[in-house]
């Protein structure tokens, strides 16, 4: 299977959890289906990028597993077993009840990197890259060339 790569826009403390290892788990809970449900993939490289801010780092998955239209049991099951992993707080679990798709995003590695800054205007939560980039060839100048072009692109 080949990698793809994403670029995820999350709050600055929720990064920071992450980037730390504090949180192993990313979720995304969404009443209608869209990305990242169904695109992301085990081995596939994450951007993290800072609500307005710059791209701090980026992980690679270890496993992702997706809920269509859970009952809102399931969705308690999810909470109870991943609640501490995902670092969420009680007004997110009254929110996430409502979900009607969740993707569970598994965290193998974490990479900080310095921040780079790129211009990324729209609204998008979840951005997937393509083409696929290659990480830090020629270094982390070159690198943010190409993200900065694949991004204007969307």
């Amino acid at each position: 299977m080949n990698t793809q790569y994403h670029l995820a826009v999350l709050h600055g403390y929720m990064l920071d959890k992450i980037i730390s290892g504090d949180k192993v788990v990313e979720g995304r809970f969404h009443q209608v289906k869209t990305i990242p449900f169904g695109r992301v993939n085990e081995g596939d490289v994450i951007f993290l990028k800072e609500t307005s801010g710059p791209v701090k780092g980026y992980i690679t998955v270890k496993n992702v597993k997706y809920y269509a239209h859970p009952s809102i049991m399931t969705i308690g099951e999810i909470l109870e077993k991943y609640g501490d992993k995902l670092c969420i707080d009680q007004s997110f679990r009254d929110k996430a009840l409502r979900a009607n798709y969740i993707t569970l995003i598994f965290i193998d590695k974490v990479y900080a990197i310095t921040p780079i800054r790129i211009s990324k205007r729209d609204r998008r939560a979840w951005v997937v890259l393509n083409p696929q980039p290659t990480l830090f060839p020629g270094g982390e100048e070159v690198w943010k060339s190409q993200l900065l072009s694949l991004l204007a692109e969307k």
